[in-house]
C-alpha cells in the first residue's frame, strides 16, 4: 500500500494522479490521508457515494479525514501536529506493508514531523510540488546552494529555539527532514545528497489535453496586490493596459486570484473592454476541464503560469510582468530571475518596467 498524506488541495490531488502514472502504481493500491480545515475531531473514513468529486479523480483503496483548526496559537500548534502524528501513525500501522509514503506540503511542520518520524523506518519519502514554494524550500534545505534566500537573524533564532523546544519537551522533529527526499516537481532542479528531483512531465493529464482547441483570446492572471496593499490601483491598472496593447485585435479575460477582490477592478477593466472571469478551480485545471487555450497569457510570477507551460507547452505564448522596484521583495526579485533564466529562448516575454 502507499500512503498519500495531502492537505484539502484539488492541486495536489492531480498531482498525485501524476506522480501514480510516472511510477506505475495503481490507484487502487493507494490510500489517501486527507486533512481538512474544517474542525473534525476524527477519523473517518468515506463510502463511495460520500466523496467530493474532486476525490474521484482517482479511485482510491481508501480514504481518511483528518480534522485540523488553524491557529496562530504556539501551543495549538504543537497539540494539532501531536494529533496529526498519532492520527496518521495508527493509519501507517494498520497495513502490514507500505511502500512508497507521499506528503502534500513540505512547508507544514506536521508532515515534516511525520515525514521524519517515518523516514526512520526506512520508508521512501516523496513530497509533491508546492509550486514557487518548492524552489524556496529547495533552497531552503540546500544550505550552500547559489541564490540562498536568507532570513533575519532574529528569525533564524526565534526559528531555532521553537524547534529545539518542540523536540526536546513535545518530541516533534518539525525542522527540515533528515535524510534524503524526493521532490517531485516541474521545476528543473539538481539533485543531491539531501534531495532527489523527480521532474514532473505532466504526462499523464498531457495524455487528455492531446485534442485540445487554440482560441484567439488572452488571459491575464490576477494577484491580490491591490488588495494587499502591495501595488496602487493606477500602477496595477497600467500593467494591464501594457498587456492589452500586446493583443490589440484580441478578447481579454482577466482571471482573479482566489484570494483578490476583483469588484475595485470592475470598472476599470470595464472601460478597458476587459471581462473578469470568476472561476471556480486553479486555472490550469480549468482550462484541462476545458480543452481550450488562449493564444496568450500574462500576469506575474506565478505557479499557475509555469504549470499552464509544462502542460500546453508551445501552445500560447506568455508574458510575465516584474514588479515595480519601488514594492518587489527579494524572494520576488528571485523567482523573477529564475523564470528569466529558466525560459530564456522559449515563448515567454518578460517585461521589466512599463
Amino acid at each position: 500500500m502507499n500512503l498519500f498524506f495531502l492537505n484539502n488541495s484539488v492541486y495536489q490531488i492531480y498531482l498525485a494522479r501524476e506522480l501514480m502514472f510516472q511510477y506505475q502504481i495503481e490507484p487502487d493500491d493507494c490510500t489517501l490521508v486527507l486533512r481538512l480545515t474544517e474542525n473534525h475531531t476524527s477519523t473517518l473514513r468515506t463510502s463511495p457515494r460520500s466523496k467530493p468529486e474532486i476525490l474521484k479523480i482517482v479511485d482510491w483503496n481508501n480514504i481518511f479525514f483528518l480534522g485540523s483548526r488553524k491557529s496562530n496559537s504556539f501551543f495549538k500548534r504543537i497539540t494539532n501536529a501531536l494529533d496529526y502524528e498519532k492520527k496518521c501513525l495508527e493509519i501507517f500501522h494498520s497495513y502490514p506493508k507500505v511502500g512508497k509514503v507521499i506528503f502534500g506540503n513540505y512547508g507544514n511542520e506536521s508532515m515534516r514531523n511525520l515525514a521524519n518520524k517515518l523516514i526512520r523506518l526506512n520508508v521512501e519519502v516523496f513530497f509533491l510540488d508546492e509550486g514557487i514554494g518548492t524552489l524556496h524550500l529547495y533552497q531552503s534545505r540546500e544550505k550552500n546552494a547559489t541564490g540562498t534566500l536568507k532570513k533575519s537573524m532574529f528569525y533564524s533564532l526565534k526559528y531555532l529555539f521553537t524547534s529545539r523546544l518542540k523536540d526536546m519537551i513535545f518530541k516533534l522533529k518539525t525542522g527540515d527532514v533528515r535524510g534524503r527526499v524526493h521532490f517531485f516537481t516541474e521545476y528543473k532542479l539538481d539533485s543531491t545528497d539531501k534531495t532527489q528531483i523527480i521532474t514532473n512531465e505532466y504526462n499523464y493529464f498531457k495524455k487528455l489535453i492531446e485534442n485540445t482547441v487554440k482560441t484567439n483570446e488572452s488571459y491575464f492572471v490576477g494577484t491580490p496586490y491591490v488588495n494587499k496593499g502591495r501595488i496602487a490601483l493606477n500602477t496595477y491598472i497600467d500593467i494591464i493596459k501594457s498587456f492589452k496593447n500586446l493583443n490589440a485585435s484580441a478578447k481579454i479575460k482577466y482571471i482573479p486570484h482566489p484570494r483578490e477582490d476583483s469588484a475595485i477592478l470592475k470598472d476599470e477593466l470595464s472601460a478597458l473592454d476587459i471581462e473578469i472571469l470568476n472561476i471556480s478551480t486553479p486555472i490550469e485545471i480549468y482550462l484541462m476541464n476545458l480543452k481550450q487555450v488562449p493564444a496568450h497569457i500574462g500576469g506575474f510570477t506565478s505557479t499557475s503560469l509555469h504549470t499552464i507551460y509544462s502542460l500546453f507547452s508551445h501552445s500560447c505564448n506568455f508574458t510575465i510582468f516584474k514588479l515595480p522596484d519601488a514594492v518587489i521583495n527579494k524572494n520576488e526579485r528571485f523567482i523573477f530571475n529564475y523564470f528569466k533564466n529558466e525560459k530564456k529562448g522559449s515563448n515567454f516575454n518578460f517585461i521589466e518596467s512599463v
